[in-house]
């Protein structure tokens, strides 16, 4: 079952580019509709959330409310 679990992203992103080459038009779609901004969101929080690796400490919260012009100029 480990083996499975572990291999099931790389499957899932193999078919995805798979059927997006035989069939492009779910592709085109989603760029009509902007999805590549909310899909890097949605990324990050899967990521975020399946990696423990990834959790924000205190300490690091902390010099990110510290910074936060630096913030207001990346929006900016």
């Amino acid at each position: 079952m480990d083996l499975v679990v572990s291999v099931m992203l790389q499957a899932a992103l193999t078919s995805g580019v798979a059927f997006g080459l035989v069939n492009p038009t779910l592709g085109c779609l989603a760029d009509k509709c902007n999805l590549s901004k909310f899909s890097t969101f949605g990324i990050f929080v899967v990521s975020a959330t399946n990696d423990p690796g990834l959790t924000l400490r205190s300490d690091a919260i902390g010099a990110a409310v510290k910074a936060w012009p630096v913030g207001l100029f990346g929006l900016v």
